[in-house]
């Protein structure tokens, strides 16, 4: 990645080591650094950095092969597809045909479109692991990302058709959103594995030891019951650091929900105030463009302080970006009750007789939602990056497909709460909706950095990240 974190105070991006770093290196680290030759030598070789050598030494960026930017096109344009189609939902769901300023189709309400986008959601996420199974056993990943981009197309194609005007006429708009929530995104596994079916008989003969982890190894199981089995004790660690790793990106769970927001309820919350010719569902884009923003911001303050030796986990990353989606949803609350307190419809926002037919908002500015996207956007940029960071970093190579599952799953789990506080996504009852999820947040917070902040203290080189071998051997 691009613009990593600066490790070292002398210099934020120096072109090589020279002799004398290393020389300084060795006398103030007490640690031993491997010479490398130079750029002109015969003799330099590319290779990972030892544990020292990445705890001290500067991080540079290194240069992306082709591959890797035309994954990044491909990505960027399905993602480009993704919003472009996921993006007018709430209002195309939500009211009805006929209206300029909120542009509709099926008029079903607020509640019941908040349940579709998060019915969608939930399918987009889930079935990525469908196809992934499917991949790994059956299609290979080439045609399994062939097929499900086909169906991708399909489906935008089937909603594009059944929302012309003649196609809405004769009642094929819920026909053609029903067809659209097919398809999703797609994920896939290395091919011909058994690394799944591995663990599963290491789960569960936990299970019948006592759901002791350490029990299952393969010295203990010899030692103890005369069995050979077919793992080792190092897959056994390993299984211990996934279960840990997927404890902490289930907790993201409340926080996807709190993202969702800005896709439906708060696009509903722009459609109740004054828009001054802005369409309600544009004012989204407003989260990408802080993105862009204060990405580079994050980024400098976190290089600053990692020159001071002051790193920022992504333990702690994630709660802080928790404390800015509550902010964000408090924020959004507050919004909410300024809606309910403004003339002429009051907490009947589009549906009293003074708005003539829906067609007057209440007195608000709808630039007062731009402090909620950009708090929400700070969170994005701390906690999906962190998310991501640590489904990576802190998973066996074998099992970085079961912990990338488990980062679609807390996803799913986000849509599903927000399956359930659908019949509350409507007026009057928003200002305690999202007070709610702000409250739930703090909560969070709070809990979270106590059960995983450990996870972020400095550990010793033989130690794998979120290991759990010393907490299993002090239980025994």
């Amino acid at each position: 990645m691009a613009g990593r974190m600066q490790n070292q105070a002398e210099e934020s991006t120096p072109a090589a080591v020279t002799t004398t770093d290393i020389s300084i290196l060795e006398k103030s680290h007490g640690i031993s650094v491997e010479h490398k030759a130079g750029p002109d030598s015969d003799t330099d070789t590319k290779r990972s950095a030892t544990d020292d050598e990445a705890a001290n030494l500067a991080q540079t960026a290194d240069s992306l092969p082709l591959a890797v930017i035309i994954v990044m096109i491909i990505g960027g344009a399905e993602r480009f597809a993704y919003y472009a189609l996921s993006g007018p939902w709430q209002n195309y769901i939500q009211n009805p045909p006929g209206d300029y300023a909120l542009p509709g189709a099926l008029g079903l309400g607020q509640a019941t479109a908040t349940a579709i986008n998060n019915a969608y959601r939930f399918l987009s996420f889930l079935t990525p692991l469908i196809v992934g199974v499917l991949s790994d056993t059956w299609l290979g990943r080439y045609k399994a990302l062939l097929w499900s981009m086909i169906v991708y197309a399909c489906g935008g194609l089937i909603l594009l058709l059944t929302s012309l005007p003649i196609a809405l006429d004769h009642g094929a708009g819920p026909a053609g959103l029903e067809a659209d929530l097919r398809p999703g995104d797609t994920v896939t596994v290395p091919k011909g594995t058994n690394i799944i079916l591995s663990a599963g008989k290491v789960l569960g003969c936990a299970i019948k030891s006592g759901f002791r982890l350490d029990n299952t190894k393969a010295s203990y199981q010899a030692s103890h019951y005369n069995r050979a089995v077919s793992w080792t004790d190092e897959f056994v660690d390993e299984i211990k650091v996934t279960l840990r790793t997927c404890r902490v990106l289930l907790s993201m769970a409340v926080f996807t929900l709190c993202m969702g927001q800005m896709l439906n309820n708060l696009v509903s919350q722009a459609g109740q105030i004054e828009l001054h010719g802005v369409p309600n569902d544009m004012i989204q884009a407003l989260s990408g463009i802080a993105v862009v923003l204060l990405g580079p911001v994050i980024q400098g303050v976190m290089s600053l302080l990692a020159k001071r030796r002051i790193l920022l986990g992504p333990i702690l990353r994630m709660a802080i970006s928790f404390i800015f989606t509550a902010a964000g949803m408090a924020f959004a609350g507050g919004v909410q009750q300024l809606i309910y307190s403004a003339p002429p419809c009051y907490n009947a926002p589009l549906a009293c007789a003074e708005s003539m037919g829906g067609t007057i908002p209440n007195k608000i500015n709808v630039w007062l939602q731009t402090p909620i996207h950009f708090i929400l956007a700070s969170g994005e940029i701390l906690g999906y990056v962190a998310m991501d960071e640590v489904s990576y970093t802190n998973s066996p190579q074998g099992l970085k497909s079961v912990v990338q599952a488990f980062k679609q799953l807390s996803n799913c789990l986000g849509s599903i709460l927000g399956l359930a506080l659908s019949p509350v996504s409507r007026d009057p009852y928003l200002v305690v909706l999202y007070s709610s999820l702000a409250g739930v947040m703090v909560l969070i917070t709070g809990n979270f950095w106590y059960y995983f902040g450990k996870y972020d203290r400095p550990k010793r080189a033989e130690e794998p990240p979120l290991d759990t071998t010393e907490e299993s051997e002090a239980k025994e």
